[in-house]
């Protein structure tokens, strides 16, 4: 029987993400949509839960809802409009989930997941993967794609401490799964390579060495990381080197990134490994750079520039500072 009043309960439900996954006794589900199609689901439902449906237009709308009738270990749900999604959810007496919720008909969460990451949602990438991840997969080799683009869609949500180590969390899953992937290597050394931990990045590259089936792109990153003229996955330069005619190390540049992704800091070291200088960018509200730097070619000391802009975004006017931090 159709419960209508509690559209707005399912509607706020599927916003509910934060759901731990149960592995319990499941259900049966077939489902008859408007045409007569019928499709047949398991679905995680426990003893002590009742078994809840919604269905969807292609806006995420709620078409219908209501409670499914559950015997032994089968229920049976009848739509009488299009969907293009309906979703069961386990529920206990006081109506909060048990499990995270099915897609009975429609897009998985997985496909969702994947969509919103090439759409540039990561933040919905990170939902939908990590509910495909709690209630769908049901291979090694799916679930190793789920963990491999969820790591992916945390990387490109921004550049913090907490946003790279869930990432590498998802890239060392991944490995477990399936040690084969080059990629996956490639992807776990990236985050090394954002945390300037360029030892432990060759480390997991020199891994994939002896165990990924492709080795041609883990041959050539070793080769850049050796170089000392290192970039991240989306090609922003993390290391400088330069080198005199005899290939001796005269010095570096080491650079961070913000959450934006745009430079945050330059770090410069002589051939030694000494710091020789700093400067910590600053933008304005526009992503004019009020502080910027520039250095010198034989020994790569710092510049530090202190800009200002007119109201059109020209810079009108310049200081520059030596590495001492002496105007000049």
């Amino acid at each position: 029987m159709k419960n209508w009043k509690l559209i707005p309960f399912f509607v706020c439900l599927t916003l509910f993400l934060c759901v731990t996954a149960f592995a319990g006794d499941t259900v049966s589900v077939t489902l008859t949509l408007s045409d007569d199609t019928c499709v047949e689901k398991a679905v995680a439902c426990p003893e002590n839960a009742s078994l809840w449906y919604a269905s969807y237009d292609d806006a995420g709308k709620t078409l219908e809802a209501g409670r499914a009738s559950v015997q032994d270990g089968k229920a049976e749900i009848a739509l009488s409009r299009d969907a293009e999604t309906v979703k069961a959810f386990a529920l206990g007496d006081n109506l909060q989930p048990l499990a995270p919720p099915a897609i009975v008909y429609g897009p998985s969460f997985y496909a969702s997941g994947v969509a919103k990451f090439f759409d540039k949602d990561y933040a919905g990438a990170i939902a939908d993967l990590t509910l495909a991840i709690q209630s769908e997969i049901r291979s090694d080799e799916e679930a190793h794609s789920a963990y491999l683009c969820r790591g992916r869609a945390y990387v490109a949500s921004g550049e913090t401490a907490e946003n790279l180590a869930a990432a590498k969390a998802d890239f060392e899953a991944a490995l477990t799964l399936d040690e084969t992937f080059s990629e996956t290597y490639l992807d776990l050394a990236d985050v090394y390579i954002r945390q300037a931990d360029y030892e432990q990045a060759q480390s997991v590259l020199q891994d994939g060495l002896s165990k990924a089936s492709d080795k041609t792109a883990i041959e050539a990153k070793i080769q850049e990381i050796e170089s000392g003229n290192i970039q991240d996955s989306d090609g922003k330069t993390r290391r400088m080197s330069t080198y005199d005619a005899d290939g001796v190390l005269m010095w570096r540049h080491d650079y961070e990134y913000d959450k934006q992704g745009r430079e945050s800091s330059v770090t410069a070291y002589d051939g030694d490994g000494n710091q020789t200088g700093r400067v910590d960018l600053e933008y304005d509200a526009n992503g004019n750079r009020l502080v910027d730097y520039g250095y010198a070619n034989h020994n790569g000391e710092l510049i530090r520039f202190v800009n200002q802009y007119d109201e059109r975004g020209n810079r009108i006017k310049e200081d520059e500072y030596d590495s001492s931090g002496v105007l000049e």
